[in-house]
């Protein structure tokens, strides 16, 4: 009986030993739990190579961007200085253009001054006659013809009379001393004068008018 007892608490204590044990895992298990582990390193190197290649396109975009901006900027130095300089060979164009007008404009009108002169003078004939009338009257309306060439291309008349005498746009050929005057001032024109009007203030003499002058004594 007492080997009964002996025999049965030995059998229980190793039971109970038995069931304090872990569970052991089946091979399967085993193996699912490798394929579980692998994923997640895999996983996890897949993630972490991504973002590795994130940053790389990040660079490479960021320095793209800036080779862009740099060229954007060279284009526009490039065209700022060809504008300006087609800006000043157009200056340099008008400025020419504008000499060359104003060269022609006064031989054109230098060459007639004498023709218009004569005129002038043919219509201060004192006491015509009859028929004399008639051919000055042709002669007036010939030298207003001319006139009005002469203002169409801005060519004006100078006929300073009365005027303070202007040594840039009068020849003084006499002079005449008198009192009670405050400036120099024209009494009389012997020749008309002529100014081309290039613009407005820019006034070029082509003849000066040829003046007596009332000087202040």
């Amino acid at each position: 009986m007492t080997e009964e007892i002996k025999e049965q608490k030995k059998m229980n204590e190793t039971e109970q030993k038995e069931g304090n044990q872990p569970e052991k895992e089946t091979p399967q298990e085993i193996l699912e739990g490798v394929d579980i582990a692998d994923g997640k390193v895999h996983a996890e190197k897949a993630e972490e190579s991504k973002n590795h290649a994130d940053d790389g396109k990040s660079d490479s975009d960021g320095d793209e961007i800036q080779k862009l901006k740099k060229e954007v900027e060279s284009m526009k130095d490039a065209w700022t200085r060809e504008r300006a300089e087609f800006m000043n060979y157009k200056k340099r164009v008008a400025q020419e253009q504008a000499r060359y007008r104003t060269e022609i404009i006064s031989d054109f009108a230098k060459n007639l001054f004498p023709v218009v002169d004569n005129l002038e003078r043919v219509m201060q004939v004192e006491n015509p006659d009859e028929t004399l009338k008639n051919f000055l009257s042709g002669v007036e309306m010939i030298q207003k013809d001319f006139m009005s060439v002469f203002e169409k291309e801005r060519i004006l008349p100078l006929n300073p009379v009365d005027e303070e005498f202007d040594p840039y746009k009068m020849e003084a050929i006499a002079i005449e001393n008198r009192e009670g005057i405050e400036k120099d001032t024209v009494m009389e024109v012997f020749q008309c004068g002529y100014i081309y009007d290039r613009d407005e203030g820019d006034v070029k003499v082509l003849r000066p008018a040829r003046v007596k002058v009332a000087k202040k004594s």
